[in-house]
């Protein structure tokens, strides 16, 4: 785990402050989503970054299953995506496809043995959803609308440049309406709950700085 604050930690080696205990919280738990990662991609002889690409593949639209895009889904370079790619092709996982409205584009699709590895995949983080599972419905839905705002934060300071969630997005409307679905979306035009709040929503629109 990475440390700072040094000069904020008591002699037994805790935080004072909830701040920076949150902050550490949740790099642990990062850092777990990360060796999860890892060891399915490792399983099925991939890199991490070669079965991100296969889990966004499956699941982007087909329409803008481009390397661009996947370089920015996944907040890391085009070279980067592309290395990968070539390496994903050569072992029968990735296909490149004529662009259904635009013959002179090509999109990613997945063969049916990338298929097959891509489901195997997506089973990566069950640990993390059953260590979810196990809290109070209410306290989930409060959590998750409680992260999406420091996602939401991180995109303001540009830590995280890749997040389509609710919170960044300018059709989010927070606490409109009262009662139990206080938010609303104007591009679905529906009230929703925090448990509705999206993490990744295809519809996405980046709000303006």
């Amino acid at each position: 785990m990475i440390t700072h604050g040094w000069d904020r930690l008591r002699s037994d080696g805790e935080y004072d402050d909830v701040d920076r205990k949150l902050a550490a919280a949740l790099e642990r738990i990062a850092a777990g989503g990360r060796k999860l990662l890892r060891a399915a991609a490792l399983a099925e002889s991939l890199s991490t970054t070669q079965a991100e690409l296969l889990l966004q593949i499956v699941t982007t639209q087909r329409e803008i299953r481009a390397p661009a895009t996947l370089a920015q889904r996944l907040d890391v370079s085009r070279p980067t995506v592309t290395d990968a790619l070539a390496t994903l092709e050569r072992k029968g996982l990735v296909v490149r496809q004529q662009h259904p409205a635009d013959g002179r584009r090509r999109i990613l699709d997945l063969t049916l043995h990338g298929r097959a590895v891509a489901e195997r995949l997506s089973g990566w983080d069950t640990p993390l959803v059953k260590a979810v599972a196990k809290m109070a419905e209410s306290d989930r839905s409060e959590t998750l609308r409680a992260l999406l705002d420091v996602i939401a934060a991180l995109t303001d300071a540009r830590v995280v440049s890749a997040a389509r969630t609710c919170t960044t997005c300018r059709f989010f409307r927070p606490d409109l309406h009262p009662g139990a679905a206080p938010h609303h979306c104007l591009r679905l035009e529906v009230p929703l709950l925090n448990a509705d709040l999206r993490v990744d929503c295809q519809l996405h629109e980046r709000a303006a700085s």
